[in-house]
């Protein structure tokens, strides 16, 4: 039997035999590091970070790990890696409810158990500030996690417990007043169950909230179920299955060309045709289809796609389409991760990579842990990303992916840059950005571009940063991509920056802000690189970039831009409670 570690609300062990002791708060924040960091610590950080001003630290450090160690023997060990620092093996023997909730790793039943209190719930750390700082984000990103794992349980519950399924969605808008899929759902699930008139009224209540505690109005979509009709065929003679399948075929090609419009079209047409069919599988198809294209079009749609996502995978699930519900988890984790999202992006990857692993396609694993590792590395998790990205490559080549093994060089080849390895990020982002031209990627290109582009500076080569940089904002520019626009005006500006002419550099990454706010669903880490080179080169004068990237950095949270933060004397303490700092709406 495992050992129950339970971080979650107060914190207690459950051990087989009964409960197991571990007292004070100081040893629970010991155990939480060990467990919840992605890099284990040395003992000078957890001195740093526990014991900042006591008369014996040291001490105080060997008495409470005696105690941790006590406490979790005999089914995990604390021992001392190569390095020196402190790691906790036979994790396989510890079930931790805070690593389910995160990796999403549990059942529809057990969702109220995982989001019944926050993280180390009642434990103050007030003598180790840092430490508090650490758990405070730590806090935001487990309760991203439990608003990710109160929908999905709703999405499951929808059609046999519309009541409990009601019931998850309210605590998850709790977390998130203006989660816009939520509020979405909890209209559909509401009409789908014959309440209308309550359907009615609670999107009345929440353009109510959004007028009042936002100064905007609701999105339109708010209302698409009250609205959603079955079509009258123009042609009775065709029938609806056929006629859907049809429009699909013709929605993914248009795609697959680069026609987000006419794919939208013929998409939605697919996605009515298939609603009237009556075919449960054949909607979830249309609708996931219809929200890839408004996710990967740049239009800024991606809000507006999460809930047609949830409303597909309610019904793949009823169809028993496993790998299609895979598929639409993935997507859905990819939204979060854009937003910096990342509890409830790496909590659904989770769920999307273990429906793919059931399938036995190593291109459904392959491509779920791409987006998993992009994640991770986002956040600072190098030797997660390491691990997580390489086992994808393997994955996708066994798959014969060659663009999405494009897409997962270029990750890995960034996180190789981050740790110092920059002749072999700089290799690596040239050959991503070779594969990603032989398959026929165009619009990949100029992300492994910039990624080189970075490396290069890094490793003191100035003129091959500046070309690699011009060559991916020319790309950038005739695909009409603000996103790669902005992180190739940001290398641009690095390197005007390294060459002493600050006033260049400060001009690109204005244009570089500018141009990665042009659409609500520009991809959030990058626009907090942007934001922190920014706020150096103005050596903090201008305080919007310093609180728009601090924003950002405690959403995710983005630990390296926090650690710059810092140093600038913008890193604000971390927001506390449950919702955390949430993301600004457009």
């Amino acid at each position: 039997m495992p050992l129950d570690v339970r971080l979650l609300g107060r914190p207690r062990l459950a051990a087989p035999r009964g409960a197991a002791d571990l007292a004070g708060h100081k040893t629970w924040g010991l155990l939480a590091l060990l467990l919840l960091r992605s890099t284990p610590p040395s003992r000078d950080e957890l001195l740093e970070l526990l014991w900042p001003e006591p008369d014996d630290p040291a001490g105080a450090l060997r008495w409470t790990l005696a105690r941790v160690r006590r406490a979790v023997r005999p089914a995990a060990e604390i021992r001392r890696d190569d390095s020196g620092r402190l790691v906790l093996t036979g994790r396989d023997r510890l079930r931790v409810d805070a690593l389910r909730l995160l990796d999403g790793t549990f059942e529809v039943d057990e969702i109220e158990g995982l989001t019944a209190g926050e993280l180390l719930d009642g434990l103050s750390f007030a003598d180790a500030p840092l430490f508090e700082d650490w758990l405070a984000l730590e806090r935001i990103r487990v309760a991203s996690a439990a608003r990710a794992g109160l929908r999905w349980a709703a999405t499951m519950l929808a059609e046999d417990d519309p009541r409990r399924a009601i019931d998850h969605l309210a605590r998850a808008t709790a977390l998130d007043p203006f989660d816009d899929a939520a509020h979405e759902l909890a209209v559909e699930i509401r009409v789908a169950s014959g309440q209308r008139l309550a359907a009615v009224a609670y999107a009345d209540g929440v353009e109510r909230l959004y007028r009042r505690e936002l100064g905007t109005t609701a999105p339109t979509t708010l209302r698409r179920p009250l609205d959603r009709r079955v079509r009258i065929p123009a042609n009775p003679l065709v029938d609806f299955g056929v006629s859907a399948r049809a429009l699909l075929d013709v929605a993914q090609a248009r795609f697959d060309a680069g026609d987000y419009d006419g794919a939208i079209d013929a998409a939605r047409r697919a996605s009515a045709d298939a609603a009237a069919s009556h075919e449960h599988g054949l909607e979830a198809q249309a609708g996931a289809l219809l929200a890839s294209v408004l996710i990967h079009s740049i239009r800024g749609r991606d809000r507006e796609a999460v809930a047609l996502l949830e409303r597909s995978l309610r019904l793949a699930h009823l169809a028993g389409y496993v790998p299609l519900a895979s598929e639409i988890l993935r997507e859905v984790g990819y939204v979060a991760f854009l937003e910096a999202d990342y509890g409830a992006a790496e909590a659904t990857l989770g769920r999307s990579l273990q429906l793919a692993r059931a399938t036995g396609d190593p291109r459904l694993v392959g491509r779920a842990l791409t987006i998993l590792g992009a994640s991770q590395s986002d956040r600072g998790d190098h030797d997660g990303a390491l691990a997580t990205l390489g086992d994808a490559l393997t994955q996708l080549e066994a798959a014969g992916d060659a663009r999405w093994h494009a897409y997962a060089s270029s990750f890995l080849a960034r996180v190789l840059g981050e740790i110092g390895a920059h002749d072999e990020a700089r290799q690596m982002a040239a050959r991503a950005a070779s594969e990603a031209r032989s398959s026929g990627w165009l619009a990949l290109v100029p992300f492994p571009l910039t990624i080189g582009a970075d490396a290069a500076l890094a490793a003191g080569d100035g003129a091959e940063s500046a070309a690699l940089s011009g060559e991916a904002y020319t790309l950038a520019v005739d695909m009409g991509d603000p996103c790669w626009e902005a992180l190739s005006l940001r290398g641009l500006a690095r390197c005007r920056r390294a060459n002493g002419d600050h006033a260049e550099a400060v001009r690109l990454l204005v244009s570089a802000r500018d141009r990665s706010s042009e659409h609500p669903d520009t991809y959030a880490w990058a626009v907090a690189q942007i934001l922190i080179d920014l706020a150096e080169a103005q050596d903090g004068s201008d305080r919007d970039p310093v609180e728009r990237a601090r924003q950002l950095a405690e959403r995710g949270p983005i630990p390296a831009v926090m650690a710059r933060l810092d140093r600038l004397g913008g890193g604000a303490r971390p927001t506390r409670g449950r919702a955390g700092a949430r993301r600004a709406r457009p």
